[in-house]
């Protein structure tokens, strides 16, 4: 299904980069901290049991799946 590009939608995600880069630069607006798993893909399946045990507060949960060394 093609879908047409509407100029409106591109210049609306062009301001609302800039203004995130903007609050972000100025620490208005903060990102969770990050807290990388190990195991790749298979470290995923702790991830998904400390959250459901309440373990994981204000974290983003990363895992690479890529280039891991560990």
């Amino acid at each position: 299904m093609d879908v047409p590009a509407k100029p409106e939608d591109f210049e609306f995600a062009r301001e609302f980069g800039d203004l995130a880069t903007e609050l972000l630069a100025s620490q208005k607006f903060v990102v969770h901290p990050v807290k990388v798993g190990s195991h790749g893909l298979e470290g995923v399946i702790d991830g998904l049991s400390e959250l459901e045990a309440g373990k994981v507060n204000r974290e983003k949960l990363v895992y690479r799946i890529l280039g891991e060394t560990a």
